[in-house]
């Protein structure tokens, strides 16, 4: 969306279930939390993710949009992507993935790497406006994949948590309000001051 936009916006559209079928979920409006009772996990990882990529697309939120396939089975796509055709994220600056869990993070380290600049982080908690604080603890996702090609890459809480198992939640209350602050943040103008180049070169 948008020609020359140079943020990326990342999901994944694999779950971990296991089993087919269609799914039961609860829903407690007061708390304003969905959960599941039949053992299964309930793919808020990364269907949260899914919801915001669609959101921001239909108010055409200026970015390259990647559905990201096989991430809960090592980045499959991403790493495709990444080895195989890094040209696809040519002229990209910033890549934000909506695959983290809780409701505050935004990862400036995965796997004790730095992905993300102190100034990068600040200006996004900022400009969402939720509160959201720097987060080094990230593990893997599919933006990780992209640390030597994209100079700021991150993580975004989308609310879900205890995922890939019975308990996995999701808060959606916080979820839809994430969305509306999200599509009021100016992603172009977020500060670029990690270099992708230089990672490479270390």
């Amino acid at each position: 969306v948008g020609d020359g936009a140079e943020t990326l916006f990342s999901c994944h559209t694999d779950t971990v279930h296991w089993k087919e079928g269609f799914q039961e979920v609860h829903y407690d409006e007061q708390m304003g939390m969905c959960w599941k009772q039949d053992r299964d996990p309930l793919g808020a990882d990364d269907g949260a993710g899914v919801y915001v990529l669609m959101r921001l697309l239909a108010e055409k939120k200026p970015g390259l949009y990647i559905f990201h396939a096989g991430e809960e089975k090592g980045c499959i796509g991403s790493r495709h992507i990444a080895e195989h055709t890094p040209k696809l994220l040519k002229g990209i600056k910033r890549a934000i993935a909506f695959d983290r869990r809780g409701t505050s993070s935004i990862i400036t380290r995965m796997m004790g790497g730095e992905v993300c600049s102190p100034e990068f982080s600040k200006a996004l908690a900022d400009a969402i406006g939720m509160g959201h604080r720097d987060d080094p603890t990230g593990s893997v996702t599919d933006t990780k994949q992209y640390k030597y090609l994209v100079d700021e890459c991150s993580n975004v809480s989308v609310g879900y948590d205890h995922e890939h198992g019975p308990n996995e939640i999701l808060d959606l209350d916080y979820l839809y309000d994430l969305v509306d602050h999200l599509i009021n943040v100016d992603f172009e103008k977020l500060p670029v001051k990690r270099s992708a180049e230089e990672e490479l070169e270390k």
